[in-house]
């Protein structure tokens, strides 16, 4: 299974005299690497490093020792961070190989000779390797979910994954919101239906799924503004379009529970009703309600202000701004 290069320091080869922090592929279009380092090169510096096997893919098939190598491109540079381009003829390699090994190499052969090592950083990872245990779904059913914060997936790997067999989004598209069928992008803090296989390859977990930390961000669909995902107030708050249904999720990593008591309190688990409001249009109420897979049924998270039931984390639900002035 392939990983995301979050490797300890220890393991990271010192080149440009900056270090490797970690190294992840763009899973929405298979043409971006994003490496990140603690002093970013110029491009000039870069240059001597790109060559044709900075991705090797080892082929894990029983009896198949092939492998492919890709070269990357220069892209751009933000702060520490440089992205580094796949050539439009390689996407549909890397595209059909990311359940085998796939490696970032920025070491060049000057370097290896001298003994300065190799910078091998693993493009994915297993969403095992980001959660642990269950994953909040049932069996041969419906089972509405989210990812945990700040990573991205999307409905091929989800297929590839041999767990699901469909998966549906609801996008906003600018004007209206409307149902999309195998999302290319699925990120923590948005909600998902997802069709879940039965027993024997699901086993109640999808955690054999790859994800990529290269951008989860969750964009509010009033402004198109960054929404910090590990804060549940924000994804309530500012992600919404106002009274419209959307379907977003619980990213924390924790089950979630709404007070009603009017405070200000996230470090435990528990938001406060009032905090759940998008202030900027005077919202006066907000509805919340995830999905029971087991029961085949809703729970209304907000009656009376308050939660029932906790909303598990990693479960998707649907939310209304409701009541608002400023429109």
């Amino acid at each position: 299974m392939l990983r995301i290069g979050l490797l300890s320091l220890a393991t990271a080869s010192a080149l440009f005299g900056g270090t490797i922090q970690s190294a992840s592929l763009d899973l929405e279009t298979y043409s971006l690497v994003k490496v990140e380092f603690d002093s970013a090169p110029t491009e000039a510096e870069l240059s001597g490093y790109l060559a044709d096997k900075n991705i090797t893919i080892e082929h894990n098939q029983v009896g198949k020792q092939t492998e492919n190598n890709i070269s990357l491109t220069y892209v751009r540079t933000e702060g520490n961070t440089i992205y580094l381009g796949i050539a439009s003829d390689d996407v549909s390699t890397i595209r059909g190989n990311t359940y085998n090994d796939l490696n970032l190499n920025l070491a060049n052969d000057a370097l290896t000779d001298f003994g300065g090592g190799t910078s091998n950083f693993e493009l994915l990872q297993d969403l095992g390797d980001v959660v642990s245990g269950d994953f909040n779904v049932s069996n041969d059913i419906w089972n509405l979910i989210t990812f945990p914060s700040g990573y991205q997936t999307n409905a091929r790997e989800l297929i590839k994954s041999n767990k699901v067999t469909m998966v549906w989004g609801w996008e906003y598209n600018g004007t209206a919101y409307n149902w999309a069928s195998y999302p290319d992008k699925m990120v923590g803090g948005r909600g998902y239906w997802v069709r879940t296989r039965v027993a024997a390859n699901t086993e109640r977990n999808l955690n054999t799924v790859n994800v990529s930390d290269f951008n989860g961000t969750v964009l509010s669909d009033i402004d198109s503004t960054e929404i910090n995902t590990t804060n549940f107030q924000d994804i309530i708050a500012n992600t919404p379009y106002y009274d419209e249904w959307v379907l977003l999720g619980n990213s924390t990593g924790t089950d979630v529970e709404i007070s009603a008591t009017e405070e200000t309190n996230t470090t435990t688990g528990t938001y406060y009703f009032d905090d759940l409001l998008n202030d900027e249009r005077e919202c006066y109420f907000v509805s919340i309600y995830h999905y029971d897979a087991e029961e085949e049924d809703w729970v209304n998270d907000t009656d009376s202000g308050a939660t029932s039931t906790a909303i598990p984390k990693n479960s998707g639900m649907w939310v209304r701004q409701r009541l608002c002035n400023n429109e």
